[in-house]
């Protein structure tokens, strides 16, 4: 009897705790599963890839304001890099953008592990989209097909970075998180709608067809351009 009121107090007791927490908007993290080393990094470095895409719409946007492609783009963007963002928190992993009222202005990447990289990325493709707005459709195409590859596969940057992660120990191909799985499948979709859009101007300039695979194959390409 003792025990099953003791169980019953608990049960209240957690009841009371979530509905407190819904009552007062207060968000009630609930972790599933603890994830590898690999999954973690991996987190971290699509939450920066996401804010490297926004930053370079608006960067280049800026520039060409009469190409709206790049505007459109910017909302997309912001919403995916706040959806990992979300993940971060949910599974307890420390944000890279840990003040986004602060850390977070167009081309800076603070993070210790991840910011010189990721400067350094931004600025390369920011320089080849000033030389005129045909290299700045260029340059979104790739950032978009190199965000792709990234999602999939484990980065090329986070593999020669940590020793005890393998090749095949993060991206969407590794994980067996059914949450990730979705977000991921999201990040994919929206950088194959923005490479479509880029092919779209890019082929307006230099002939319909004639756009060349800059990270994947030509084959992955033409599929996500249904050709």
């Amino acid at each position: 009897m003792k025990s099953s009121k003791y169980l019953a107090a608990l049960t209240f007791l957690g009841i009371m705790v979530l509905a407190a927490g819904l009552l007062y908007g207060e968000k009630i993290s609930l972790v599933e599963v603890e994830l590898g080393k690999g999954e973690r990094e991996h987190l971290i470095f699509m939450r920066l890839t996401e804010k490297l895409g926004r930053d370079l719409s608006i960067t280049l946007g800026n520039t060409y304001f009469a190409e709206q492609v790049f505007a459109h783009m910017v909302p997309s963007q912001q919403k995916y890099t706040d959806s990992v963002e979300e993940k971060l928190a949910r599974y307890q992993v420390d944000d890279p953008i840990h003040d986004p009222k602060t850390d977070d202005p167009v081309g800076v990447f603070l993070d210790p592990v991840y910011g010189a990289y990721f400067e350094d990325r931004f600025n390369a493709l920011v320089e080849r989209g000033m030389e005129d707005v045909l290299e700045a459709y260029y340059a979104g195409a790739f950032s978009a097909e190199l965000n792709m590859q990234e999602v999939a596969h484990c980065p090329d940057f986070i593999v020669r970075t940590f020793s005890d992660i393998g090749r095949g120990e993060c991206g969407l191909d590794h994980t067996k998180e059914k949450v990730l799985i979705k977000t991921y499948g999201t990040l994919l979709g929206g950088s194959e709608e923005h490479l479509r859009a880029y092919v779209r101007n890019i082929e307006k300039i230099i002939g319909e067809g004639g756009y060349v695979a800059q990270v994947l194959s030509q084959e992955e390409v033409a599929e996500i351009l249904g050709r």
